[in-house]
């Protein structure tokens, strides 16, 4: 009987053991829940020193050892519990870990999109050669001839601010795929939207990569520009805009009084750029916003050489100044703006031009491009030999193009350019300027074609004079005859020296001035 009683504590000790509470059997056994933080201690059995309770005899089942197995095998369970608890939450890591790595591999594997473009091998994230991704693969860009407004797009495409250089970059492999850019306008956000010539294996073989560098907005240092630096703003094209110089920790626009062709001329030639082309009106002068410039007859000075004045109040309601140079092509040492040697910009230096290599519809693209009429003569060694290299391709204009960028090019036959052979042109002065309401074409008041129609020109009553025999000899008509006042007012103010080939070459000036009717001593020669 005592038998069976012991053995029936044994599911009430083991209830009481699992559920945590404390029980005392006769004077030593104790069961408690332990405190401790080790979850194999869980559960604590306090047994006498001798193992045995009170009254109990040898013969009777030993309910502490059974009471020490359920505990342990308990624990094990919740061993067991825990470490597939934690090998679940591994697996699942590990799935998670394996999603996201297939995701990065799927985007990893996604193409360009169709004719990105990138620069690699550069110094910087905004410098190197320039790729294209074409058909699948990135192919190099091998045009005969870049300029930069195509470096502009590059640019602008990769963030990269504006465009600083182009040069000739290592040689193409051979047989590797190739493509040509053109007609890029430098106003466009990406390279698709320029012209494009498709190539194939080996279109670039034996031709050079181009290497472009762009100012790097994220990378340029903070150090002001240099005093009297002199930048375009705004403008279609690296080399037009609205003129501003550096003074005194700030950009000042110019102010519109007495600013001509050959403060323009000191311009175009401080920024590297061509031929002045032309001037004309720009935004709104802001209040105190200006600075005055006025260079020397010849313009041969730099704008830290001019004259200046700084914050003229007599700037203010005007208009500033926007100057149009050519980017690509000038003449050089003729008399005026429409006569000289033809020279080109290729990597970033100017080159003369071989008289074998450029033709009459060359020639009638160049006087266009510079603002000048049609052609008039060309010659080898008209204007003198250049002192650079000389232009390694021939020109193929079909004459109808705006710019001389536009025109095809291919190989020279003959890499030898003899001496005497640099290509002079002399362009007839520009279309711009008639004489009407005199009865001839000779004689009548002035006007002046600017900025999209024609305007009544204007000067003061003592300058008249000069501003009459610039009219007659740009016409075509011989000297003044007479100057008589007119009735008019003019919208378009000059300022002639009298020297000057065309009128374009006077100075502007502000304000609405007297116009006035000019009788030339010839008729007109045909054109």
């Amino acid at each position: 009987m005592k038998m069976q009683k012991s053995v029936s504590v044994v599911p009430l000790l083991l209830l009481l053991c699992l559920s945590g509470v404390g029980v005392t059997k006769g004077q030593g056994v104790e069961v408690t829940k332990a405190k401790a933080v080790d979850f194999k201690t869980e559960f604590e059995v306090k047994t006498p020193a001798d193992g045995k309770t009170d009254g109990q005899r040898d013969s009777e089942p030993d309910l502490w050892a059974e009471l020490r197995a359920l505990r342990d095998m308990v624990v094990e369970q919740r061993v067991e519990k825990r470490v597939e608890k934690s090998e679940a939450v591994t697996q699942s890591q590990l799935e998670e870990v394996k999603t996201q790595n297939s995701d990065l591999q799927a985007q990893s594997v996604s193409p360009p999109a169709e004719l990105s473009v990138r620069l690699v091998n550069g110094t910087t994230s905004c410098s190197g050669t320039v790729e294209v991704f074409y058909r699948g693969e990135w192919s190099g860009v091998c045009t005969g001839w870049w300029s930069m407004r195509d470096v502009m797009v590059v640019c602008r495409e990769l963030h990269c601010g504006d465009a600083v250089a182009v040069s000739t970059g290592g040689l193409v492999e051979d047989g590797r795929r190739g493509v040509s850019i053109k007609s890029c306008r430098g106003h466009e956000s990406t390279i698709t939207e320029c012209g494009f010539r498709e190539g194939g294996p080996g279109y670039c073989d034996g031709r050079n990569y181009h290497y472009v560098i762009c100012s790097d907005l994220q990378a340029q240092s903070v150090s002001p520009p240099a005093e009297d630096s002199v930048r375009l703003v705004n403008g279609t094209t690296s080399c037009s805009g609205t003129v501003e110089v550096f003074s005194r920790g700030e950009w000042f626009g110019l102010c519109p009084g007495w600013w001509g062709m050959k403060e323009a001329k000191v311009v175009c030639r401080e920024l590297d750029c061509g031929n002045f082309v032309d001037v004309s009106r720009g935004p709104l002068v802001e209040d105190g916003r200006t600075i005055y410039v006025s260079c020397s007859l010849y313009g041969d000075e730099s704008i830290g050489q001019c004259y200046k004045n700084e914050g003229s109040k007599n700037c203010n309601g005007g208009y500033y100044h926007h100057v149009t140079c050519s980017e690509s092509v000038r003449l050089v040492g003729g008399a005026g703006l429409c006569s000289g040697r033809v020279e080109v910009k290729s990597n970033q230096s100017w080159a003369s031009v071989c008289e074998a290599d450029f033709d009459w519809r060359d020639a009638e693209v160049v006087c266009g491009e510079l603002g000048c009429g049609a052609p008039a003569a060309l010659q080898g060694g008209l204007y003198g030999e250049g002192k650079g290299q000389t232009w390694d391709k021939e020109f193929q204009c079909k004459g109808k193009e705006s710019l001389l960028l536009d025109c095809d090019t291919s190989d020279r036959e003959n890499n030898t350019c003899l001496p005497g052979n640099a290509v002079g042109l002399t362009c007839s002065e520009p279309d711009d300027v008639r004489l009407v309401g005199g009865g001839s074409r000779y004689a009548g008041g002035v006007e002046r074609y600017d900025q999209g129609e024609w305007k009544i020109v204007g000067a003061e009553d003592w300058d008249q004079e000069d501003v009459a025999a610039v009219v007659c000899r740009q016409l075509g008509c011989g000297s003044t005859v007479s100057v008589l006042p007119g009735n008019t007012t003019g919208v378009y103010g000059v300022s002639c020296y009298g020297s000057e080939s065309a009128l374009r070459e006077c100075s502007r000036t502000s304000g609405r001035l007297s116009g006035f009717t000019v009788i030339c001593s010839a008729p007109p020669h045909p054109k």
